[in-house]
């Protein structure tokens, strides 16, 4: 199994999921883009992970990993 990358904060994994509701494939690349460069590129590896994803339009699997992150986050 892959290593979890280093998670984004909340507040972009919440304006991921919302592209990803909304069905809006240009919001999710362009949130791709902005966690690619966020903080010196700290996200890259997580934004790869992503953009993996969502090329092969497996939008479930991107909000699972939102959801693993969050998990993560409250520990």
């Amino acid at each position: 199994k892959a290593s979890m990358p280093l998670c984004p904060p909340v507040p972009m994994l919440d304006e991921l999921c919302f592209f990803i509701e909304q069905g809006d494939l240009a919001g999710i690349y362009r949130v791709i883009e902005e966690l690619s460069i966020a903080e010196s590129g700290k996200y890259q590896e997580f934004a790869g992970q992503v953009k993996a994803l969502a090329d092969n339009f497996q939008l479930r699997e991107i909000i699972h990993l939102a959801d693993t992150c969050r998990s993560h986050d409250t520990q």
